[in-house]
């Protein structure tokens, strides 16, 4: 699977990447952890996808709100291509915001103190 996705506060980090089934209650098929952001299209290998099967695929960041995609999705010849950052409308219940361009994942400001 090819994913695109932005952060709204930060470049990259460590996304982990479920699949999840269609139907509820939406159980999960498989998850993988990668690097994501930035808007680029970064690879995620599932091994025990379907092809023609649709999917939900579901994003958790330590640092972010979890985000859904925003209906369920296949895989044909063993590949998909999802775009987070085209438009609002590719997140469940348009849960994304645009960021210089690109819709991007709400993110947690972090503010650190001296002590």
């Amino acid at each position: 699977m090819y994913l695109t996705m932005n952060f709204e506060l930060s470049s990259v980090d460590t996304v982990t990447v479920e699949l999840r089934s269609n139907v509820a209650p939406y159980n999960l098929i498989e998850s993988k952890k990668g690097l994501g952001g930035q808007g680029v299209p970064k690879l995620f290998s599932f091994t025990t996808v379907s092809n023609g099967t649709p999917y939900f695929i579901a994003l958790k960041h330590r640092n972010m709100i979890s985000t859904w995609s925003s209906g369920p999705v296949s895989f044909n010849n063993n590949t998909l291509i999802y775009d987070f950052t085209s438009a609002a409308s590719q997140a469940y219940g348009s849960n994304t915001k645009n960021a210089g361009g690109l819709w991007s994942f709400y993110q947690e400001m972090q503010i650190r103190m001296k002590g």
